[in-house]
């Protein structure tokens, strides 16, 4: 038994690392034009714009696709999770290589969107994934270590740009991380033993019957995720977008500047990890995410406020720091909407592809809009972000019900459980 458990535990830890992977893996490559900016533009002939748009191209088809993919991935099972999702992942293997020998901008844009759109199922997969794998009371930590695979891409990246001599090897390098990942899906992209038989019993209970897309487009509770993923996934990329022209214009070398990028980023990681690990061991979302989304707020705003000094990245710190904890508690709460009734366990993939989807609008959405309303008004830009993490931390500590493992749902999901057991024991 010992020794059966001890296996479970080393496979889940397998599996998160290749979710994982995949993620920083999508950063990593969204973010190997921006971090050889100048580089990038003379090869491809690109300006700002062109240069802003690829590098966020490859979230877009999850808008496109996600909740259909997801669906998919629902009703087909078992071989659909496995071999359909690695040979998708395989072809975008090809299209990453693609790139390397392009200096055609649109057929690099082509390219990047194919390539964006079958790695889909690294993003579509994994909250359905460290569901199934992961006990209720190790959900928070999962999900937080999974939160940081993006912000962790973003630091390769620019890190990568000093080791890496040229752009056109970065995309080579690219390419080698989404071969990668294809190669180990093929090994470790499965559910935990009796997941499906155990799927297709709740399936046999669930009445009455409806399409799983409706099921899920009608839950309260999914739309107010949706939402906060919405802010949680844009918002720290809205800064990144001006965190050197702000930083500059507040009195700090560009060098300086750019450095602070690299701290967010880092805060981003350290956040993700320790919220996840507090709502673990606290056995609740609701409070962390309010606690940290106000740090996120507070923090992020006074960093443009307080005069240039040690106190602006103390600031800065603290305010990605804070507003970290909101996405991956999106992903691990996918995966628990089943305990409020809105839809069943069966429709957790389409549920996916929906708080997916919301990762695909929001990065390209949101900055547009805020860009160009604000322009070069950094103080309004600044102003936007600290709402916007406040009204984060409203839906994610307050409106959505609370889904971990001490809160009353869950409480009465196993009180439930243990009933049917002895009824069917009485039986």
């Amino acid at each position: 038994m010992a020794e059966a458990a001890s296996r479970a535990s080393g496979q889940r830890r397998l599996i998160l690392a290749l979710l994982v992977f995949g993620t920083a893996t999508l950063t990593y490559s969204n973010m190997a034009f921006a971090s050889r900016a100048i580089e990038a533009m003379q090869i491809y002939s690109m300006d700002q714009m062109q240069l802003t748009f690829i590098s966020t191209l490859m979230l877009l088809p999850g808008a496109f696709f996600s909740v259909a993919l997801g669906s998919y991935f629902d009703k087909h099972g078992a071989k659909a999770l496995r071999f359909v999702a690695g040979a998708m992942l395989c072809v975008a293997t090809i299209f990453m290589a693609g790139r390397v020998f392009t200096d055609n901008y649109f057929v690099l844009l082509a390219l990047t969107f194919l390539g964006g759109t079958f790695f889909l199922p690294t993003q579509v997969l994994p909250a359905k994934m460290i569901e199934a794998w992961f006990p209720h009371r190790q959900m928070g930590l999962a999900m937080g270590i999974y939160g940081a695979a993006a912000p962790l891409g973003v630091m390769v990246a620019f890190a990568a740009a000093s080791l890496i001599p040229s752009l056109t090897e970065a995309l080579a390098s690219c390419a080698i991380c989404y071969g990668v990942t294809a190669v180990f899906w093929f090994f470790l992209g499965r559910m935990p033993q009796g997941y499906w038989s155990k799927v297709a019993d709740a399936k046999d209970d669930a009445a009455p019957p409806a399409g799983a897309v409706g099921v899920v487009m009608r839950s309260r509770t999914m739309w107010l995720i949706v939402a906060c993923t919405f802010i949680a996934a844009s918002a720290p990329l809205l800064l990144n977008t001006y965190m050197v022209n702000a930083y500059t214009a507040k009195g700090f070398d560009v060098v300086a500047a750019g450095s602070m990028g690299v701290l967010y980023n880092v805060s981003l990681v350290v956040g993700a990890i320790i919220s996840g690990s507090l709502a673990t061991r606290l056995g609740r979302y609701n409070g962390v995410c309010l606690t940290f989304s106000i740090l996120g707020a507070v923090g992020t705003l006074l960093s443009f406020l307080v005069p240039a000094s040690a106190l602006t990245y103390i600031c800065l710190f603290l305010g990605g720091f804070g507003c970290a904890a909101a996405l991956p508690f999106g992903f691990a709460r996918v995966g628990l909407v089943p305990l409020t009734g809105e839809f069943g366990v069966e429709n957790v993939g389409v549920a996916g592809g929906m708080n997916n989807t919301a990762m695909g609008i929001g990065p390209f959405l949101f900055p547009t809009v805020v860009a160009w309303a604000c322009g070069d008004n950094y103080l309004a830009v600044f102003i936007v972000l600290a709402v916007s993490f406040a009204i984060m931390g409203i839906i994610g500590g307050i409106l959505i019900p609370e889904l971990g493992e001490k809160g009353e749902l869950a409480k009465r999901s196993r009180e439930s459980a243990l009933e049917s057991e002895d009824q069917r024991d009485r039986n």
